[in-house]
C-alpha cells in the first residue's frame, strides 16, 4: 500500500507501529485512535500529510474531552485555596501501627487537605473523561452542581455560618 514516490503510507506506518506493541491493552487503546487516523487520511503517504490533515484527525475530540473541564475549575480552585490555607503540620496526632512500622497521621492529614476537595469536586469530570460518553451534558451538570455545593460550603465555613 506504500506509494514509492512519497514514502510509506499511513496505513503501513500504523501497522508497523502496532506490530511493535506487545501489551494487548496498550495496543487496543492505540488501535482505536490510529484506525480513525487511517479513516481520515486514507492511503496517502505520511510524507505528504499537512497541518490540515492532522487538525482534521484531532478534530474528532473537539469539545468531547474538554467540555467537563471548565465545570471542574471551581472544585480545583477550592482545593487549591484549601491547600493554601491549611494549618501547619500537626505532629501531635496519633500514630497508626502497621506491620511495616508506625505511620504518623499528622503528615497524611496535612498532605490530603485540599487534594481531597479537588478530587471529590472533579469526580464527574474525571468520570466523563474515562467513560467518554456520547453526551457529556449530565457529567457537566453534575460537576457544576457539585462545584456550586463545594463553593457554597466553603464560603459558609469561612464566614462561620
Amino acid at each position: 500500500m506504500s506509494d514509492g514516490r512519497c514514502g510509506e503510507s499511513v496505513a503501513d506506518a500504523v501497522d508497523r507501529f502496532l506490530d511493535g506493541i506487545k501489551t494487548k491493552t496498550t495496543r487496543n487503546s492505540y488501535a482505536e485512535t490510529l484506525a480513525h487516523i487511517i479513516a481520515s487520511v486514507g492511503a496517502r503517504a505520511v510524507a505528504v500529510l499537512g497541518p490540515n490533515d492532522y487538525a482534521a484527525v484531532m478534530g474528532r475530540w473537539d469539545g468531547a474531552a474538554t467540555a467537563p473541564a471548565p465545570a471542574a475549575a471551581p472544585a480545583l480552585t477550592a482545593g487549591a485555596l484549601r491547600m493554601a490555607r491549611r494549618r501547619p503540620l500537626d505532629h501531635a496526632m496519633p500514630v497508626i501501627d502497621t506491620p511495616g512500622g508506625a505511620v504518623p497521621t499528622g503528615p497524611l492529614v496535612w498532605a490530603a487537605t485540599g487534594v481531597d476537595l479537588a478530587l471529590l469536586g472533579s469526580m464527574p469530570a474525571l468520570a466523563a473523561l474515562v467513560r467518554r460518553p456520547a453526551d457529556v451534558a449530565p457529567y457537566v451538570a453534575g460537576t457544576a452542581v457539585l462545584a456550586a455545593y463545594v463553593l457554597s460550603s466553603g464560603s459558609r465555613a469561612a464566614t462561620g455560618a
